[in-house]
């Protein structure tokens, strides 16, 4: 009985240590892992509470920005949403839209002009009916807390022309 019971416990002392090395085997985490990881952020719900919106973002990327009516309808998605903001009336989102994290990334590295560099761009989203509206070329929006329907927005400047030569006399 003694061998039966030495024998039971080196077989089951085997299965520990094997369960023990096939579990040291998994991946680690490490700093390369941290850039797939996503945040919630920036969620909030219209004044009227039927719709809720939140941005998805990873840690290096693009983000995100869901809108979803709380009845449980289709969800709409717009792609590298920085900041959004739900009109006072609750039938419109306005949010400012960056350029793909690449094309960024490129123009830093390239060490690109401030004139070159992608540009912000501006979407309006009518709630009821999921008609988009987009303006390129704008840095920033704002909102009254207590809006009537106006939206405020500042263009990028234009381009700076080079000056044309003066014609020659004749």
């Amino acid at each position: 009985m003694g061998r039966l019971a030495s024998v039971k416990l080196a077989w089951v002392g085997g299965i520990v240590v094997l369960a023990a090395i096939s579990a040291g085997q998994k991946k680690l985490l490490d700093h390369s892992v941290y850039d797939g990881w996503k945040s919630v952020r920036s969620a909030t719900f219209t004044n009227d509470g039927k719709w809720f919106a939140y941005v998805v973002a990873p840690q290096e990327g693009d983000a995100v920005l869901e809108v979803k009516p709380s009845d449980g309808g289709k969800a709409t998605t717009i792609d590298r949403v920085s900041t959004f903001r739900f009109s006072g009336d609750s039938k419109f989102l306005v949010a400012s839209i960056i350029p793909k994290f690449a094309d960024s990334k490129k123009a830093r590295i390239d060490k690109a002009k401030p004139e070159d560099v992608p540009k912000n761009s501006l979407i309006v989203l009518n709630l009821s009916t999921g008609e988009k509206f987009e303006r390129e070329k704008v840095t920033s929006f704002t909102m009254a807390d207590e809006d009537k329907g106006w939206l405020l927005y500042r263009p990028e400047p234009p381009k700076a022309e080079p000056p044309k030569p003066a014609a020659p006399a004749a």
